[in-house]
């Protein structure tokens, strides 16, 4: 069997297979130079701009064993030199309190460069900047600085205040018992007060002066023959004993409801000091009152 049909039929595509093993290369090749050729120009560019992190971008890539020597020799100095110079700020964020916070997003000029505190140095560009943090649940707080080339760990302290914009929150009010009351003794007090023991001091005079009576007609031994109008008389003073009693005890049960029942009201109120004067088969209530 004869192989040259088939020979002739693949002759064809390995040749353009070489081909582009050999074009290839060099295309890519050219691709490499052309990159690093623009980051070191860019780099130059970016670095007399003080944009020192673009810099070192395109300085990373002009350093690379794909491109030039001579390209390699310069740009790796310009390399340390850009790393030397970029400036770094150490964050420190407290609440008003002095509690130290880490859940903080640290924004330069508008761009978030940290999600969190760690400790960490961040690293920005020389220059003036916007620095702006936040927290959740407390405000923003922003600063001006200027960070200078070469400054490494510069320490920024942010505290973050509470908000004290808004209507202020409504005051709880505050209890009665808190508040500097008094608690006077009505009036009625001291006139029920008289009057219980009013009644009670006429109970005594005539259930004793009745039960007197009572116990003069027994010594007579006059029962059942007695004088009417005497027993009359002693049934009328025990009578109106027990009806003086029963006053008495009523009037003084409600005064002391209305003592024990008695509100609280500001000491600037006027006060009423009632006062109570006994004597003897009588009882007189006086009131005295200040305003």
């Amino acid at each position: 069997m004869s192989l040259k049909p088939i020979t002739r039929r693949f002759y064809a595509p390995v040749a353009l297979v070489g081909v582009m093993a050999t074009v290839f290369p060099t295309v890519s090749r050219a691709d490499d130079v052309q990159a690093c050729i623009e980051a070191h120009e860019h780099a130059q560019v970016a670095r007399k701009e003080g944009k020192l992190l673009d810099a070192r971008q395109s300085l990373l890539t002009c350093v690379r064993d794909t491109c030039p020597t001579i390209l390699q020799k310069e740009c790796a100095p310009w390399l340390t030199e850009v790393n030397s110079s970029i400036p770094t700020i150490s964050v420190i964020a407290r609440r008003a309190d002095g509690t130290e916070l880490y859940e903080v997003r640290v924004l330069v000029d508008g761009r978030q460069v940290a999600s969190t505190l760690d400790g960490r140095a961040i690293e920005v560009d020389p220059g003036p900047h916007v620095l702006r943090f936040e927290t959740d649940g407390l405000p923003p707080v922003e600063q001006e600085t200027v960070f200078r080339e070469g400054i490494k760990n510069h320490e920024v302290m942010v505290v973050f205040e509470s908000t004290s914009s808004g209507p202020p929150a409504p005051l709880e009010p505050t209890p009665d018992v808190d508040r500097d009351t008094i608690r006077p003794v009505p009036t009625m007090v001291y006139v029920l007060g008289g009057v219980g023991i009013a009644g009670l001091a006429t109970s005594v005079y005539f259930e004793a002066r009745g039960l007197s009576k009572r116990s003069d007609l027994d010594a007579q031994g006059c029962k059942p023959f007695c004088s009417t109008s005497d027993v009359d008389a002693a049934k009328r003073d025990i009578l109106i004993g027990d009806i003086a009693l029963g006053a008495g005890l009523v009037s003084l049960g409600a005064a002391t409801y209305f003592y024990l029942s008695r509100p609280s009201v500001p000491t600037s109120t006027a006060s009423v000091q009632p006062s109570l004067d006994l004597r003897k088969h009588t009882a007189m209530a006086f009131v005295q009152g200040s305003f």
